[in-house]
């Protein structure tokens, strides 16, 4: 337990830390002002260079493609607690189902993708499956291999 002295003087240096930094906030704000009057930078050059040149519809497919696999995420987990066959209480689908329908959400996602090469190419997306059927066998103990 923290002596209630050392409490204090943390609490004390915490306050001390938060009004400096507003402090030294306020002064480089105050310095950007005096160097774009003084002509010494241009204000755009003030603001950080870092762009993604994404289009809006390239990151609107990616945040398809991020929710939709965050979905199927959730449902691993839930069928991990509570079992393929287990439904909410209330009623509704399985889990199994519901699984099914956010991987057809994930694949429709990156079909959006896909479609004519857009994002990504198909033929690349197969290979790297292909590769990872090869590689990955090593670590899968209670797989059965298809012959």
């Amino acid at each position: 337990m923290i002596e209630p002295n050392v409490s204090e003087d943390l609490s004390i240096q915490t306050k001390e830390l938060r009004i400096a930094v507003r402090q030294v906030g306020a002064l480089l704000e105050d310095l950007q002002i005096w160097m774009t009057k003084c002509d010494l930078v241009e204000p755009e050059k003030l603001e950080p260079e870092f762009r993604t040149d994404l289009s809006d519809a390239e990151i609107e497919r990616l945040s398809l493609l991020a929710e939709e696999c965050g979905e199927v995420i959730q449902m691993v987990c839930k069928i991990l607690r509570h079992g393929y066959e287990s439904r909410h209480p209330n009623g509704g689908p399985k889990n199994r189902e519901l699984l099914e329908t956010e991987i057809g959400h994930v694949l429709y996602a990156i079909g959006l993708m896909t479609a004519d090469s857009i994002d990504l190419h198909e033929r690349m997306i197969d290979f790297e499956r292909w590769r990872k059927s090869r590689n990955v066998r090593r670590y899968l103990h209670f797989q059965v291999e298809k012959k």
